[in-house]
C-alpha cells in the first residue's frame, strides 16, 4: 500500500483546477468530475485553458511555425503581460501539452501537433475564465485554537511579536512544517535548551548560532516555551495542533502570535506581490518594514501550508484555501494612507477577476528613485500613495504643478493623444523626472478636482505602446493605478500615476507630431516644456557620454586603491593567498554620505553584526573597522578580505582566494570560490550604494583576478599566472576550466542597484553574468555554477562550498539545478 498523501501536500500537487478544500477534506471541482466521466485529452486541455494563464495562447503562438521557449517566453511577457523571469512556468505548459499530445519538444524548440492545431477552433484566447468559487470553504477553528482569533479581536494585534529576526531551517528532505512539527513533538512533555539546540543544529543541519536563532523563532511564533531556566516544551496551541495535524490551525497560531501573517494573505488577496513588495508593504500596519529576509520565511512557511504559491521566480499569489482561511481571519489596520488599505475585521477577499489592476511586472519601475519634494506634498512616495492622499491634494496650497509634477484630465484618443504623451513622457524623462497624474482635473495648474479616468490594462498597454512608438531611446518608467476605494466595479475608475525617473540615456527626442520623420528633443521648464535648442542637443547628448567615461574612470581609480589596501593589510598578516579577487561597483546616481563620529560609530556596530558571504550563518567578517578620505574601511575574515565604501556609494570588496594547488608556477584557483565571493561582494557594495549611501540606478561593476607568487621565505607577491580549478562530479575531481593561463584577468557588467542589494535570483543572474565575463579571460565560455538566468547548478560547486550556497538558496528562493 502506497503511503498516504498529507492534505495540504495533495492540494499544491493537483491545485484549485482540479480540488479544492472543504473542512479537512479535499473534494474534486465539479469540472474534474464532468472530465473524469470522460477521460479524454481535449478535455483536460480546455480544462487547464479555462482555469490557467497562456495553455491555449502558447498553441496560437506556435500555429505559424515552431519556437524555441526563450522566444515563447518574450511573446507571453510582451503580448500577455505574464512578468516571467524563467522559463519554469513555460515548460511546465509545455510539458502539460506535450503529454496530451499538442505539442512536442525537439531540437530545442516546440512544434505544434495535428492534434493541438486541431483544438485551436474551440478556444476562446486571452484572459482565462474567473474562477466561480474564489475561495475554498474552510471551518473556522475552535476550542482553544478559535479562541486565538477570539483573542486577537479584542487585543487589537498588540500583542503580536515582530519577529524581524524570523529563522527557520529548511532542510532538503523537509519542509519548514516538517521541521517544526518534529521540534515540538521532541519537547513534549520538556527537553532541556541543550538537547534542544542539539536537535535543532541536527535536524536543520545548521551551526550554533543559528540553532539559537531558530529556537526563538520557534517561541516567537507561540509554538514553544520555557518551563524553568534552561527547560522547553510545546505550548498548549502547539500540541492541540499536532493532535489535528491541520495546516489552518498551524496558519492561525503563526498569525496570532507573529505580525504581518494573515496581513500577507491580505496583500495577496488583490493581485501577485514579489517579497521585496510585500517588505514595502509590511511597514504600512503600524509598525516598521520587516526585512527581506524574515517576509520570505513567513512565504515559506505559507507555501508549506498550501496557503500561497508561486507564480513565477519573483512572484506569490494566493492558493483558493489561502482565500479561505482570509475569510476568518482578524487582521491589522493599515495606518492611514498606507497602500490599498483593507479593513480591520471581515477582510475584503476578491477573485482576481474582481482585483482591481495593478502594474504587471515589466510595469513596475526597476530603478527605486526617491521623490524628496512630492514624498511631503503627497503625504508618502509616489510608489505608496493612496487614493485618498491624493485626493487631499486639491486642499493642499503646496500641491501645484512643479517642475517634477504634473495633472492631466486625461489623454485623447488618436494621433493627438498619443503624441502628447510621448512628449509628456521624455519632458521629466529629458529633465529631473517627475510624476504625471492622470484623471486630475486643474485650474491654474492647480488640482482641482478628481475626475478620475478607467483603469484598464488597455490603457496602459497604450500608454506603453505610444510610448515606444515615438521616444528615442526608450526612458524607464512605471505606471501605478490607484482606483477609488468607492468604486466596486470590475473596471473602476481612478487615478494613474506615471512615474518617471530623471534618465542617465538623456536626451530623448520624440516624433514630431504630424511630421513622422523629423525628431525634437522635449525638456520640462517650470510647469511647462521647452524645445532644445541645437546647441542644447549637443550639450545633452556630450554630458551622457561624459557620464559613461567618468563611471569607467571612477572604476579604474577605486580599484587601484584597494589592491594598494591590500598589499598593505597583506604585510600585516603575511597569509598564504593564492590570488587577489577585487570587485568594484560605482552607481550612476551618485549617493552622499556624510561620515562623522555618529555615521561611523553606527558602522563599527554594523560590522560586528553583518553576514557577509551569501549563506553565512555567522556574523564577524569584516568586523574591524576605519575611516579614510571619503570613505568607510573594514577588514578581517577567514579569508583576508577588505572592503572601502565611499560616501558617493562607490565601493571596492578585496579577498585574498586560496588557491587549490600550484605547478608549473601557475596559481590554480577555484571557481566555486570566485563565484561565491562575486556574490557576496556585490551583494555588500550593492547594499551600502542603496541602503547606506542612498545612491541609486545602474551600477558599473568590474572584478580583477590578480595571482599571487612565492618569492621565497615563505612570502609572496603580485605577479605569475592564474588558471581556473573547476569540480567535476560535485568535487570528487577537478579539472583546469578553461586554456588560457592570465597574468591579470578582468570583466566587467552593468546592473540595476536594487538587483545587488537584495537576496534573489537577480543577484544570482547578475553574479553569473560578471563571473563569466572574467572566465572568458581564461578561456572558459561561462560561469558553471550558475546559469544566466540566476539558477543554480548543483552538481557545479564543491562539496565544500555547496552547503552554504544551499542555504543562501533557500532562504533567497533562489531555483537549484537539479531540484
Amino acid at each position: 500500500m502506497e503511503a498516504p498523501v498529507r492534505l495540504r501536500d495533495l492540494m499544491k500537487m493537483l491545485g484549485s483546477t482540479f480540488v479544492h478544500r472543504s473542512g479537512h477534506q479535499a473534494v474534486l471541482t465539479d469540472e474534474a468530475q464532468r472530465w473524469l466521466q470522460d477521460v479524454q485529452p481535449a478535455g483536460l486541455v480546455k480544462l487547464l485553458h479555462r482555469r490557467v494563464r497562456l495553455i491555449g495562447e502558447l498553441l496560437f503562438m506556435l500555429q505559424d511555425g515552431s519556437l524555441s521557449h526563450e522566444a515563447l517566453r518574450t511573446i507571453a511577457n510582451e503580448r500577455y503581460a505574464m512578468g516571467w523571469t524563467s522559463l519554469d512556468p513555460l515548460r511546465r505548459r509545455t510539458n502539460w501539452l506535450q503529454d496530451t499530445g499538442c505539442v512536442d519538444k525537439f531540437d530545442g524548440v516546440v512544434h505544434l501537433m495535428p492534434f493541438g492545431r486541431s483544438l485551436l477552433a474551440d478556444l476562446t484566447l486571452g484572459e482565462p475564465d474567473p474562477f466561480d468559487d474564489g475561495y475554498a470553504e474552510i471551518d473556522r477553528p475552535t476550542g482553544i485554537i478559535g479562541g486565538l482569533l477570539d483573542g486577537l479581536q479584542t487585543a487589537r494585534h498588540q500583542n503580536r511579536a515582530d519577529a524581524r529576526g524570523l529563522f527557520l531551517p529548511s532542510p532538503t528532505d523537509k519542509g519548514p512544517v516538517r521541521f517544526i512539527a518534529d521540534v515540538v513533538t521532541a519537547v513534549i512533555p520538556s527537553l532541556a535548551e541543550e538537547d534542544l539546540d542539539h536537535l535543532i543544529r541536527q535536524d536543520g543541519g545548521i551551526a550554533d548560532a543559528s540553532a539559537q536563532q531558530a529556537r526563538n523563532s520557534l517561541r516567537s511564533l507561540g509554538l514553544i516555551t520555557r518551563t524553568r531556566l534552561d527547560q522547553w516544551t510545546a505550548t498548549e496551541v502547539a500540541r492541540a495542533w499536532l493532535e489535528s495535524n491541520d495546516p489552518v490551525d498551524l496558519a492561525v497560531i503563526i498569525h496570532a502570535n507573529t505580525w504581518f501573517v494573515g496581513e500577507i494573505l491580505a496583500e495577496l488577496s488583490v493581485g501577485a506581490r514579489t517579497a521585496p513588495e510585500l517588505v514595502t508593504r509590511s511597514a504600512g500596519y503600524g509598525r516598521d518594514g520587516l526585512t527581506i529576509a524574515s517576509v520570505r520565511v513567513r512565504l515559506g512557511l505559507l507555501r508549506d501550508l498550501g496557503f500561497v504559491e508561486k507564480l513565477s521566480q519573483q512572484e506569490y499569489q494566493l492558493t483558493a484555501q489561502g482565500r479561505g482561511l482570509l475569510q476568518f481571519l482578524p487582521l491589522a489596520g493599515k495606518r492611514v494612507g498606507a497602500q490599498e488599505s483593507l479593513p480591520l475585521s471581515e477582510p475584503s477577499v476578491q477573485t482576481e477577476a474582481d482585483a482591481p489592476p495593478r502594474p504587471k511586472a515589466e510595469d513596475t519601475l526597476p530603478v527605486t528613485f526617491r521623490f524628496p519634494r512630492l514624498a511631503a506634498v503627497f503625504g508618502s512616495s509616489p510608489e505608496c500613495v493612496s487614493y485618498e492622499q491624493l485626493n487631499a491634494l486639491t486642499v493642499n496650497d503646496a500641491a501645484g504643478e512643479a517642475e517634477d509634477l504634473d495633472y492631466k484630465l486625461k489623454y485623447e484618443t488618436g494621433d493627438k493623444g498619443s503624441d502628447d504623451i510621448a512628449v509628456d513622457i521624455a519632458t521629466f524623462a529629458n529633465h529631473r523626472g517627475g510624476v504625471i497624474v492622470v484623471g486630475m482635473a486643474e485650474v491654474n495648474a492647480r488640482p482641482s478636482k478628481v475626475v478620475g479616468v478607467e483603469l484598464s490594462d488597455e490603457f496602459e498597454r497604450w500608454i506603453r505602446s505610444k510610448a515606444a512608438e515615438r521616444i528615442f531611446p526608450m526612458p524607464q518608467f512605471a505606471l501605478r493605478p490607484v482606483a477609488n476605494p468607492a468604486d466596486s466595479s470590475k473596471k473602476p475608475k481612478g487615478l494613474m500615476l506615471i512615474i518617471i525617473p530623471p534618465s542617465s540615456s538623456s536626451p530623448h527626442a520624440v516624433v514630431v507630431p504630424n511630421e513622422k520623420g523629423k525628431l525634437r528633443w522635449p525638456r520640462r521648464h517650470g510647469t511647462s516644456k521647452m524645445w532644445l535648442s541645437e546647441s542644447e542637443i549637443a550639450a545633452a547628448y556630450r554630458r551622457r557620454f561624459v557620464a559613461a567615461a567618468d563611471q569607467g574612470s571612477r572604476l579604474i581609480d577605486i580599484e587601484t586603491d584597494a589592491i594598494k589596501g591590500m598589499q598593505r593589510l597583506y604585510e600585516e598578516t603575511r597569509s598564504n593567498p593564492g590570488a587577489l579577487l577585487v570587485v568594484s561597483l560605482v552607481p550612476e546616481t551618485l549617493g552622499d554620505l556624510i561620515i562623522d563620529a555618529d555615521t561611523f560609530r553606527r558602522f563599527q556596530q554594523e560590522v560586528q553584526e553583518q553576514i557577509v558571504v551569501i549563506g553565512d550563518t555567522q556574523p564577524g567578517d569584516l568586523s574591524r573597522a576605519t575611516v579614510g578620505r571619503r570613505r568607510l574601511i573594514c577588514w578581517g575574515g577567514w579569508s583576508v578580505a577588505r572592503a572601502e565604501l565611499h560616501s558617493d556609494g562607490s565601493g571596492t570588496f578585496a579577498v585574498q582566494v586560496p588557491a587549490g594547488e600550484r605547478s608549473d608556477g601557475q596559481a590554480h584557483i577555484w571557481d566555486s570560490a570566485i563565484v561565491m565571493w562575486i556574490a557576496s561582494a556585490l551583494r555588500y557594495l550593492g547594499r551600502h550604494a542603496r541602503h547606506r549611501a542612498n545612491a541609486s540606478g545602474v551600477a558599473a561593476t568590474t572584478t580583477a583576478l590578480l595571482p599571487y607568487m612565492p618569492v621565497g621565505n615563505g612570502s609572496n607577491e603580485l605577479g605569475g599566472q592564474a588558471v581556473i580549478l573547476t569540480a567535476r562530479h560535485f568535487g570528487n575531481s577537478s579539472r583546469v576550466y578553461g586554456a588560457e593561463p592570465q597574468t591579470r584577468a578582468a570583466g566587467q557588467a552593468d546592473f540595476l542597484l536594487d538587483d545587488l542589494a537584495n537576496d534573489g535570483q537577480p543577484l544570482a543572474a547578475a553574479t553569473a553574468q560578471l563571473a563569466s565575463d572574467l572566465f572568458q579571460a581564461f578561456g572558459a565560455v561561462e560561469t558553471l555554477q550558475i546559469g544566466r538566468d540566476g539558477t543554480l547548478r548543483r552538481n557545479a560547486w564543491t562539496g565544500l562550498d555547496w552547503p552554504r550556497i544551499e542555504r543562501w538558496a533557500v532562504a533567497s528562493d533562489i531555483p537549484i539545478d537539479p531540484p
